[in-house]
């Protein structure tokens, strides 16, 4: 979707043609591998997981989405498993949220599931919560209900003068993710509410300097992370890049240069020299930019 919006030939390294051949392949493994119960497992002699199952599924709709095709049959038999799995309310309440979640986004959740662990929404952590909010804006909850959790979950922001992220303060293994997911989980949410929300900007800056070697924790979390920067992207319109942009330094531009087309995903780098400023005295930087992007 980015790659065909900006005009890129190749994302990652990656060709288009590269990228679709790739997500094919994925989506026929995953069909192969799915067990007769409509879940996926870990191994081939490890039981059903429905956080995985989960997973897989999400993945599997975002694929459909973007026009690859995925069998009907493997979307209703994962739907009919995570229903089963979130009846039965034996896993924890921060899985129960997130099941909660990916069958809202197939339009299968029921309105009395979403209130009941709203109700126990103080006994999950920060990623139960997150989790619950994008179940609910997905599955068209009581926006008064929406508007409380998305308020309770900003007013835990950790914010600096230039960035703004969540923190998971009593971690559940079983679902993988830490403060990479809660932070991208939470900016989706955000961008569903209001894609200009003057946070945005600062939480997709926390999460590009949360990387480390141009990638985060895990492949699970970094595939986190890019689905919600590439989420910010388009809802922002910034792959269509026309903008002009300038480096200041004590009031007086000293790089100054424009972003087109064709500069979308490329990192811009500028050194100066130290010897040409003024010494023992606070000194002003300041980046501005002016156009579209």
């Amino acid at each position: 979707k980015i790659a065909k919006e900006s005009g890129q030939e190749k994302v990652g390294g990656y060709t288009k043609a590269e990228l679709e051949d790739l997500v094919t392949d994925g989506i026929q493994r995953l069909t192969n591998a799915q067990r007769l119960d409509g879940g996926w497992g870990w191994w081939l002699n490890y039981e059903t997981d429905s956080y995985l199952s989960g997973t897989i599924l999400d993945g599997l709709l975002v694929a459909k989405e973007y026009g690859f095709a995925v069998p009907d049959s493997t979307v209703d038999r994962a739907k009919s498993y995570l229903s089963k799995e979130l009846q039965a309310s034996k896993k924890s309440l921060e899985v129960q949220a997130y099941l909660a979640y990916v069958l809202a986004r197939t339009g299968n959740v029921e309105k009395g599931v979403l209130n009941r662990l709203m109700d126990k929404r103080w006994q999950m952590n920060e990623m139960g919560r997150a989790y619950l909010l994008r179940a609910m804006q997905e599955g068209g909850s009581v926006r008064r209900d929406q508007a409380r959790l998305m308020d309770e979950l900003i007013t835990n922001v950790h914010k600096t003068n230039t960035t703004a992220h969540w923190e998971v303060k009593q971690r559940d293994w079983s679902m993988l993710g830490g403060n990479i997911t809660l932070t991208s989980v939470i900016l989706e949410a955000i961008l569903k509410e209001n894609s200009r929300h003057p946070l945005i900007s600062d939480v997709t800056r926390w999460l590009i300097q949360a990387r480390r070697d141009g990638h985060w924790e895990s492949t699970h979390e970094t595939g986190i992370a890019v689905k919600a920067i590439a989420s910010m992207l388009l809802a922002r319109n910034e792959t269509k890049l026309d903008e002009d942009w300038q480096i200041l330094i004590d009031g007086l531009v000293v790089k100054e240069g424009e972003f087109k087309k064709g500069d979308f995903l490329t990192q811009k780098l500028e050194s100066f020299d130290l010897k040409n400023l003024a010494k023992e005295k606070d000194i002003s930087v300041k980046i501005q930019r002016s156009g579209k992007g």
